[in-house]
């Protein structure tokens, strides 16, 4: 089977990291000139502050985070060449790569000898397969740096060279990256890689030895080791190289897969299969940590397909099954998604988030009694899952079972008496229901739980408004609701209340502010409208 060339370490990434940032510091510190090289000027605090957030950001791995600041600090203060660089970095930690060969390249235009920028602008080159920038851009930032060139651009250039076939010229570049930087554990690994692929064994041999003799448990070198034994015909040190490759990373699919191989030549079947299994279980859980990266980015489409291939690779892995349901039913493909949902609960009847979305899925078939059930079944699971007293609730609502409804609320509220979306869900029925005085309570109770939460103060107001006996106490907790949350119906609400004091000025204000947000909401025209023909009156 083919070998995969190891990417940089990371050693040497965080090192590279570790220069990149510099490079961003000196630029935030003195690249403050424009691009017609005004004098440079002084900026503001928050600039400064919102540089440090995003490369604290990018550092903690947040990357869109980071992104989202880098971009805002690039808007405000377009002369700060490091938010660009910022932008491109994170961009391509997001795999964003057009938008990160956007922002490096607006970087080498204003400050064509920046050959960290031009390193990492060769990288993206090369994951997007574009092979003749990338090795443009390599070869001109070692030309920048000389001798100091991080040993991560002669890597870049070796694996290009390998993905084009040419692996003469990847030799070359992992000779020169050797001779430069002769503790780069990640270039003697890559050319014994390569120096295999040309059957020149022995010397593919001497230098994963040089490999584990800088780093004794570098595992990807006993891996090449065990490749040349294997090549050899050696298939007994060649099993004993990749169990020592697995103890140390045994979550390497090719790995285990070398392994299997092995062990059917040496007519351990047994062995053999288990290694088979590990290998399909490992690579379907790379798919499936992709898929998972996907739906953490609402990506449905893109995490259908890396699911799809986990479940091809490994049939028997059960969390593959649970997240394509719950990916289908996001997409809306409610049948698959229960059949999904099913297949796990007949493996796992005690998976209470499979049935929990089960019923979900049950209720957008319409398969109302259904999903009831499969909620009671969670509640009985896990009777702390406070969500699925919310969803029983709201379903027994739809279907015209207000008790019941106000019963799965209570009996949520029993289990966590300060849980406050239940107070306020309790009371929001028992107003549709009027019981003013129960609904009071509950809002009440909501907001002392959550008194940074708008909707409670919301549906207080609006039940003072209904009552009719005290509308400072309404306008108080309108005019809370809509300092936390500006939602339009908030500020209706505070417009109708101003309008019912004859405070008109002030109910036109949050009316039209209500009205930008939601036009076509026929409460808010209609308030719209009742505001303005008393204005008229009043002319």
């Amino acid at each position: 089977m083919k070998i995969k060339l190891m990417k940089t370490s990371k050693r040497y990434r965080l090192f590279f990291l570790f220069l990149t940032f510099f490079f961003l510091i000196l630029a935030f510190n003195a690249q403050s000139q424009s691009v017609k090289d005004k004098s440079v000027r002084p900026y503001p605090k928050e600039a400064e502050s919102l540089f440090l957030r995003a490369n604290q950001a990018f550092k903690s791995k947040e990357w869109d985070q980071s992104l989202y600041m880098y971009e805002q600090l690039a808007e405000e203060f377009p002369a700060i060449t490091a938010a660009q660089v910022g932008i491109g970095l994170s961009a391509a930690k997001l795999e964003n790569f057009p938008l990160a060969l956007e922002a490096f390249h607006q970087v080498v235009e204003l400050m064509p000898n920046a050959t960290g920028v031009q390193g990492e602008l060769a990288d993206v080159y090369r994951k997007i397969q574009r092979f003749d920038q990338a090795e443009k851009w390599y070869l001109k930032a070692i030309k920048g740096t000389k001798s100091k060139a991080p040993v991560a651009w002669y890597i870049g250039l070796g694996l290009l060279e390998t993905e084009r076939g040419n692996h003469d010229k990847a030799v070359q570049h992992y000779i020169m990256a050797i001779n430069l930087h002769p503790t780069s554990t990640v270039a003697y690994h890559n050319l014994g890689t390569i120096l295999i692929k040309l059957n020149r064994f022995d010397e593919a041999d001497d230098y994963f030895d040089a490999a584990l003799e800088l780093d004794s448990n570098m595992a990807s070198a006993l891996f090449g080791k065990g490749q040349v034994c294997s090549k050899r015909r050696n298939f007994v040190a060649a099993r004993d190289y990749y169990l020592r490759a697995i103890e140390l990373s045994p979550e390497i699919p090719n790995f285990h897969h070398s392994l299997a191989q092995v062990f059917f030549r040496l007519n351990n079947h047994k062995e053999g299969q288990t290694h088979l299994a590990a290998y399909k279980r490992n690579k379907a859980k790379l798919h499936f940590n992709e898929g998972r990266q996907m739906i953490m980015k609402s990506d449905w489409n893109g995490a259908l397909v890396r699911l799809q291939k986990a479940e091809e690779t490994d049939p028997t892995y059960t969390d593959t099954k649970r997240y394509l349901a719950y990916v289908k039913m996001n997409l809306g493909d409610y049948d698959s998604a229960k059949k999904g949902y099913e297949y796990v609960l007949g493996i796992d009847p005690g998976d209470y988030l499979s049935l929990y979305y089960l019923g979900m899925t049950e209720i957008a078939l319409g398969q109302l009694k259904s999903a009831e059930q499969s909620f009671l079944r969670v509640i009985k699971l896990v009777p702390e899952y406070q969500d699925c007293y919310l969803e029983l609730g709201d379903l027994r609502r739809k279907t015209g079972d207000l008790t019941g409804a106000e019963s799965a609320y209570t009996m949520g509220i029993s289990q966590n008496g300060s849980w406050a979306p239940g107070y306020l869900w309790r009371g929001r029925l028992r107003y549709e229901n009027d019981d003013l005085e129960g609904a009071e309570e509950d809002f009440r109770t909501s907001i002392r739980l959550a008194p940074t939460i708008a909707a409670p103060q919301y549906s207080l107001a609006c039940l003072l408004v209904r009552k009719g006996e005290d509308l400072n106490q309404a306008l108080k907790w309108s005019k809370s609701a809509v300092t936390l949350e500006s939602a339009p119906e908030y500020q209706s609400l505070l417009a109708s209340i101003y309008f019912r004091q004859g405070k008109f000025q002030l109910a036109k204000a949050e009316i039209e502010h209500a009205y930008q947000k939601d036009p076509e909401n026929p409460d808010i025209v209609a308030w719209r409208n009742r505001i303005y023909q008393q204005l008229n009156k009043n002319k």
